[in-house]
């Protein structure tokens, strides 16, 4: 199974780094297109545990895969590889305004 990470939504202010401002993803599983939301964490082990694949998307269909690391804190992390190199690419992406309203938590 394979899903689209369509948005994020920010977590409050005050982090030591930038990926732990994401507090939840929203997106959509490729196969059956059920929409859904969960943490970092919940992707992260589903990555790792499940050997899930998750992926955002630009504007021009080019796909960048989602990976699961672990920051030198010890803290779970998702991280979008890019043309081989990690970026910070799902920080790009936009704000799921509403989305949240509309879709259940797991």
């Amino acid at each position: 199974m394979a899903i689209k990470i369509t948005c994020i939504k920010k977590a409050d202010a005050g982090h030591e780094a930038a990926h732990e401002a994401i507090g939840h993803l929203g997106w959509i599983d490729d196969d059956t297109r059920k929409i859904g939301t969960s943490t970092p964490a919940e992707i992260h082990n589903w990555i790792t545990s499940e050997n899930g694949v998750a992926y955002i998307q630009d504007w021009s269909g080019i796909k960048s895969y989602v990976v699961a690391r672990i920051s030198s804190s010890g803290t779970p992390l998702l991280k979008a590889i890019d043309d081989t190199r990690e970026t910070d690419d799902l920080l790009d992406l936009p704000e799921c305004e509403g989305f949240f309203d509309r879709v259940p938590s797991p």
